[in-house]
């Protein structure tokens, strides 16, 4: 979503189009991801936008979502619990979650890192965190700019998972023709005590 001065500018729209047959494989390897590798029955979509995910999921996952769009939330509500808030302002409380999916959302936030640090911890026990990030080659204006673009999410996102020693799953490239592909990463918090 892009951010005005006012907040979250529902016109703006990224949420818009995301059933789009472009859209069906990358939705449907995170369905297969929260399949093969969550071990319980409750899925978090962060910035789940009109709650696509949702429909790909198995029946018997618990959905919840958290969307900073007003409209899209319209949608979303219909399928399942969904927050109004971004993910630097969401407050869990004691909500715990099986998996946590940042669908297409990571880029969109100044500390990735900060967000994935804070989501681990609603998180139940073996619980997991799905990442998708489609990744655009930088422009030469962005290179030299000071806001998160998608190759720089990627590569704060490696560091911070390496750094953190979290298990990875899987990491995959799901290629598209004629477009750049979506990395994919199955990730498994290690709880520091």
């Amino acid at each position: 979503m892009a951010k005005s001065n006012t907040g979250w500018d529902d016109n703006f729209g990224d949420w818009q189009g995301l059933e789009s047959d472009s859209q069906h494989p990358r939705y449907q390897e995170i369905a297969r991801m929260v399949e093969e590798f969550c071990k319980g029955d409750s899925v978090l979509d962060v910035g789940c936008g009109e709650a696509v995910l949702a429909n790909y999921l198995p029946g018997a996952i618990t959905y919840s979502g958290l969307e900073p769009s007003t409209k899209a939330l319209t949608v979303s509500k219909t399928k399942g619990t969904c927050h109004h808030a971004t993910a630097e302002t969401f407050l869990p409380g004691d909500e715990q979650w099986d998996a946590i999916v940042f669908n297409e959302m990571l880029y969109y936030s100044p500390d990735p890192p900060a967000v994935l640090a804070k989501f681990a911890k609603c998180l139940r026990p073996n619980g997991i965190i799905i990442i998708s990030i489609y990744q655009k080659r930088d422009s030469w204006r962005a290179l030299f700019g000071s806001s998160m673009t998608n190759a720089r999410c990627t590569k704060l996102v490696k560091a911070f998972v390496a750094r953190e020693q979290w298990i990875v799953e899987k990491t995959r490239e799901l290629n598209q023709e004629g477009a750049e592909p979506w990395w994919l990463l199955v990730t498994r918090p290690v709880v520091k005590g």
